[in-house]
């Protein structure tokens, strides 16, 4: 539930304030990934053709709790940096970390493609607290960690679309 929140309110955020990147930014709200990434496979199937145009693909699906960076499934050099760089800009909120590692299986099948992708990295030590179980509502989650990873996701997600130049692959 909390990865839809953010993917949604981070949109809200942008439209709101009247904020339009030069590349669209899409959620995608996937569906069946625990019965064989049937909505992961469903999307590759109906927008293969489009893969060359995304520059990166976000997933958010380990909690959503304080943000402290992102994951990066690129090991070019260049990619690094400017993700790097992006991230430095959210210092304020201490969100600045860039491991590399390919994981978000939702998002494993745009890699494969040769998609960038990246998934929040949160303070996810309660997630198994919650995931799975009657706690795992919107109504007990911390209105401050989902308010800091919407305005993280709306962030990051608006200056790598108004990027001048894709993410290099």
């Amino acid at each position: 539930a909390g990865g839809v929140f953010i993917a949604v309110k981070a949109l809200s955020y942008l439209r709101k304030r009247g904020l339009r990147p030069r590349r669209t930014l899409r959620a995608v709200l996937w569906t069946s990934e625990e019965n064989g990434l049937v909505g992961a496979t469903e999307f590759v199937r109906r927008h293969r053709d489009e893969m060359d145009n995304v520059s990166l693909a976000m997933e958010s699906d380990t909690g959503t709790f304080a943000p402290y960076g992102l994951t990066t499934s690129s090991e070019n050099n260049l990619t690094q940096c400017i993700l790097r760089e992006v991230l430095s800009l959210m210092a304020p909120i201490g969100a600045t970390t860039l491991e590399l590692s390919v994981r978000g299986s939702d998002v494993d099948k745009l890699h494969a493609l040769g998609v960038p992708v990246s998934t929040l990295l949160n303070r996810n030590e309660r997630y198994f607290h919650y995931h799975h179980t009657r706690a795992d509502t919107m109504s007990l989650m911390s209105s401050r960690d989902l308010d800091l990873c919407a305005g993280f996701w709306a962030a990051v997600g608006y200056v790598f679309a108004d990027l001048r130049d894709m993410l290099p692959r």
